[in-house]
């Protein structure tokens, strides 16, 4: 009888030392890049992340900037809460009012889990409050690929859809500007991310008997990381020599304005004003000139 694997005694129980393995994630590191480019320096902005499980909260922290995180209750507001210390974070289900005052931050990025809204109206509309007027948004979603097999590996367990640039106007255009947008995220990365998730849960699982605590996963996912870096290294060389598949993801930067219910007008084409303006400019969103701090 084979052993059950178990997770290593010297992984670090410590939130900073957990923080440090997901620098091996080749899917992390991606995701960071582009937040970056699309935000520039926001070393003396208010930031608010959305979504970003725990571990892409902990790592924009360490970018700069006065960062709050949000989550609904549950096991991902334990991890955010643990890999944050517990240092500015609070509790948020879509569909509510967020427990913040109205023009509180300067940017907002919404890291995961947009896609799976069902009317994601409200939750836009929320975002609009607590952003000051000079504010941007930043959404993180899965691309709507039109090959079923790449849908279902690019987006998120659950997801209902995914995005194009036109979708994203019509959910933001009654109080956002689409600017810039940008897809990224290849096949092989995407494949590595996904494995390296399962066997952090089979870890975690066999660590803890089936019912993981929010830590033992994160202790476990951390292992999956640095066990598996040779392969997440790997699979990137493969993906940048070979150009396969790229663009299961789109991230896009939205500044704020007026709220103003719009009609979205449409081309003989079928395709919105906003889709033949960005369309051919996908991928090369330039960094913006960040407000100064009130």
């Amino acid at each position: 009888m084979h052993a059950r694997p178990a997770i290593p005694d010297g992984t670090p129980y410590a939130p900073a030392g957990l923080r440090a393995a997901a620098r091996a994630s080749p899917m992390m590191a991606l995701l960071l890049r582009q937040i970056e480019i699309l935000l520039g320096d926001v070393a003396r902005l208010r930031c608010l992340d959305i979504g970003g499980g725990g571990w892409v909260s902990a790592l924009l922290r360490e970018r700069g900037g006065d960062w709050t995180s949000v989550e609904p209750p549950g096991a991902a507001l334990e991890t955010l809460r643990f890999l944050c210390e517990d240092r500015a974070v609070a509790s948020w289900t879509p569909g509510q009012p967020m427990p913040f005052e109205e023009q509180s931050f300067d940017v907002v990025v919404w890291v995961g889990g947009f896609e799976q809204l069902g009317e994601p109206s409200s939750a836009i509309r929320e975002c609009h409050r607590v952003l000051k007027p000079a504010g941007r948004l930043v959404l993180n979603v899965p691309f709507a690929a039109h090959v079923a097999p790449l849908r279902w590996i690019g987006a998120a367990p659950g997801t209902r859809w995914g995005f194009t640039v036109a979708r994203l106007y019509e959910v933001l255009k009654d109080g956002f500007d689409l600017q810039d947008c940008r897809r990224y995220g290849r096949l092989m990365i995407e494949l590595a991310d996904r494995m390296t998730c399962r066997i952090a849960q089979r870890l975690a699982g066999a660590e803890a008997g089936g019912r993981p605590d929010p830590i033992t996963l994160c202790r476990a996912q951390a292992v999956a990381w640095r066990q598996w870096a040779w392969l997440n290294w790997a699979v990137t060389m493969l993906d940048a020599a070979l150009f396969l598949s790229p663009g299961y993801r789109l991230i896009a930067r939205a500044r704020r304005r007026l709220w103003i219910p719009r009609r979205s007008p449409v081309l003989a084409d079928g395709r919105s004003v906003a889709e033949a303006a960005l369309g051919g400019r996908i991928g090369t969103a330039s960094a913006w000139e960040p407000p100064a701090p009130s």
